[in-house]
């Protein structure tokens, strides 16, 4: 009983983080529901990195990573484009063993 309580857990937190993927993707698409619709400020955005940070990690980010390197190129803002290369430099000690 106990393992399908933690299978159906499971299966309830790909859902979620699927949905958080989408949003988060439509974010930064500009395309997101709510005050963040419209245009995502500098603010915004720095309230999103655990967000993304989350997503990206939880192994099924694809579009969000796709989401992240598009809007780094078309924002030409500094903080983007810093979580870009961290997210980079992170990859890369990790697959070092660092």
């Amino acid at each position: 009983m106990q393992s399908l309580l933690a299978l159906s857990g499971v299966a309830q937190e790909d859902k979620e983080m699927a949905r958080v993927r989408e949003w988060a993707t439509s974010v930064l698409a500009g395309q997101g529901t709510g005050p963040l619709g419209v245009k995502l400020t500098t603010k915004a955005y720095g309230s999103l990195l655990p967000t993304l940070w989350w997503v990206l990690n939880g192994g099924h980010g694809g579009d969000a990573w796709r989401a992240t390197l598009e809007h780094c190129k078309s924002s030409r803002r500094a903080l983007p484009t810093e979580f870009v290369c961290r997210l980079i430099l992170v990859s890369g000690l990790s697959r070092k063993g660092h």
